[in-house]
């Protein structure tokens, strides 16, 4: 079972504040699917345990648009939202 909630965010990057509809969505949440990502890889059980960084999934619009596609950006820290929130940007297309 896969679980999402869409939710208002702001993605920090060099050129400006990016105001987005973000989700957060469970790891089972890629099986559902049923593809793949274009770069890295789907989230996995170990990004949800308390205290871990966490990963984040970004669309193919994205990527091309804000991120200039980029192959480079994954394994990079997204700032998303409150400073203390740093994200790995983990590819992906949604």
């Amino acid at each position: 079972m896969a679980a999402h909630i869409a939710y208002p965010e702001t993605i920090h990057l060099p050129q400006g504040p990016r105001h987005v509809i973000g989700e957060m969505v469970s790891w089972q949440f890629a099986q559902v699917l049923g593809v793949e990502p274009a770069l890295g890889r789907w989230l996995q059980a170990s990004d949800e345990v308390p205290g871990v960084p966490g990963a984040v999934l970004i669309s193919h619009r994205f990527w091309q648009n804000d991120l200039r596609g980029r192959d480079e950006v994954v394994g990079t820290s997204l700032r998303i939202g409150a400073a203390s929130r740093i994200r790995k940007a983990g590819g992906g297309s949604s």
